[in-house]
């Protein structure tokens, strides 16, 4: 249990790291295999666009000047990690330890002042307006959540059957992940006041990401190059989209926030018996015209896709190994070019993630 929740929190999807501006960085910070590989124009970004860095060392990176400074509210032990989220109601932090059987995870409110818990092994998700969260709990069979105010008092809760993990708040409802007794992991949408069911958006398939209006996933039952399907939230119409050949199933993805793009990150595999590795990579889904982009001059290890997020237009993406992170980003008005900031936070590929911040 506690290693699929720190997989969840830490993983694939997961967040942010003292000054340091490095004029001439190392091309990539190798592993024995010679990944990852990020190879670009060195180019700071621009003023106003901030990343956060979770893990070990969780940080606020400033793209403007490559500079780098520790999340306010944020004191981790020696062993910890934690994942971090921003959001109107303060800072949700999710700490592990080494020795740990569950997270813990408090909130530090805007105003400052001492964390208030949220829970162990919860998960929180930020409700779309105003400052309450979502925080969902599991006992056998079922699942609490709980409307939460940033004080940390229960406005309200209801309970459903089986795990389900809320993913995001939208304008159509609240979209959660729902395992039930037969173990099959189902997208539904909720009502986020009652936990009603208002939509089942899909009986199985491997989630790949959730935007504002839309979900994507890959179908249940699909071997080899399967398609991409994606669903509207608000009227359930699916379009299908054919990946390209021989290149693995996504293991991530994010939507731009006008909704035309889909960034998808695809991990490394390992291949006869695990001698060789097939890098890892980026691509781009133009949802209108089904046209999919590679993004250039990124390789990842095995076992791990790069981190996505999006500002605006553009696609920040986060590549780790043992030793650190490198960050780059890409545009469609640049596409055959990968533009890397000069800044290396502290990482791993274990527990590591980066994301844009909100402006």
């Amino acid at each position: 249990m506690l290693m699929a929740a720190a997989v969840l929190l830490f993983g694939y999807v997961a967040t942010h790291r003292d000054p340091v501006r490095r004029p001439d960085p190392p091309q990539a910070a190798a592993t024995p295999s010679g990944l990852p590989r990020v190879t670009g124009d060195r180019e700071f970004g621009p003023p106003g666009l901030k990343l956060l860095v979770t893990g070990v060392h969780p940080q606020i990176i400033d793209t403007s000047t490559g500079r780098m400074s520790p999340v306010p509210g944020v004191r981790l032990s020696d062993g910890e990690r934690a994942a971090v989220q921003i959001v109107p109601a303060g800072t949700i932090v999710t700490e592990i330890a080494p020795s740990a059987t569950r997270t813990r995870t408090t909130l530090v409110p805007t105003t400052g002042g001492r964390p208030i818990l949220l829970g162990y092994s919860v998960v929180v998700v930020p409700a779309r307006h105003g400052t309450d969260l979502y925080v969902s709990s599991h006992d056998p069979g079922r699942t609490k959540v709980t409307i939460t105010t940033p004080a940390g008092v229960a406005r309200s809760s209801w309970t459903v059957g089986g795990t389900a993990t809320p993913l995001r708040d939208t304008a159509a409802g609240l979209v959660v992940q729902q395992i039930g007794d037969r173990g099959v992991a189902d997208l539904r949408l909720l009502d986020p006041l009652s936990g009603a069911t208002r939509r089942v958006l899909s009986v199985g398939g491997i989630l790949v990401s959730v935007g504002p209006s839309s979900v994507a996933y890959v179908p249940p039952d699909c071997r080899g190059d399967c398609p991409l399907a994606v669903t509207g939230l608000a009227d359930g119409r699916t379009r299908s989209y054919p990946l390209p050949p021989d290149t693995g199933n996504p293991g991530i993805g994010a939507f731009a926030p006008d909704g035309h793009r889909l960034a998808l990150g695809v991990p490394g595999q390992y291949r006869d018996g695990r001698l060789i590795v097939v890098p890892g990579f980026a691509e781009v889904l133009d949802l209108r015209t089904g046209e999919f982009l590679r993004v250039p001059g990124l390789d990842t290890a095995a076992e791990r896709a790069p981190d996505l997020s999006w500002s605006g237009g553009t696609l920040v993406l986060g590549v780790w190994s043992g030793s650190g992170g490198q960050v780059a980003s890409w545009s469609a008005d640049r596409k055959d070019q990968l533009r890397v900031l000069p800044a290396e936070p502290p990482g791993d590929a274990s527990f590591s993630s980066v994301t844009v911040l909100p402006p």
